[in-house]
């Protein structure tokens, strides 16, 4: 029977918390973050997924997920040095949901 406990992790910036938590024993069930270039730290750190190659490639991630951004789905080079300062935070959040597969 595994006992894991599950965590959440909210304004994740690069993963260092949920590397710790994984290293005792927790198990990631989803992160966030506003920053893309944190987003892309962390998929990189928790997932092994390379943002920057997925998008030079132009393929889409797997664990990558955007609720809202200024850039097409399909834009993930634009997304990943996308800055969230640069428009109103409360009309259009960008946000990045890490789920664990």
């Amino acid at each position: 029977m595994n006992t894991n406990f599950k965590h959440i992790e909210i304004f994740a910036g690069c993963g260092g918390m949920s590397l710790g938590l994984k290293a005792a024993g927790f198990d990631l069930h989803m992160a966030n973050d506003l920053s893309p270039m944190a987003g892309e730290t962390f998929a990189y750190n928790l997932f092994g997924e390379n943002l920057e190659l997925l998008a030079t490639k132009k393929l889409k991630s797997e664990k990558v997920l955007w609720i809202k951004s200024q850039y097409a789905a399909d834009n993930l080079k634009e997304r990943l040095r996308e800055n969230p300062n640069e428009y109103f935070i409360l009309r259009s959040i960008i946000m990045f949901l890490f789920f664990r597969v």
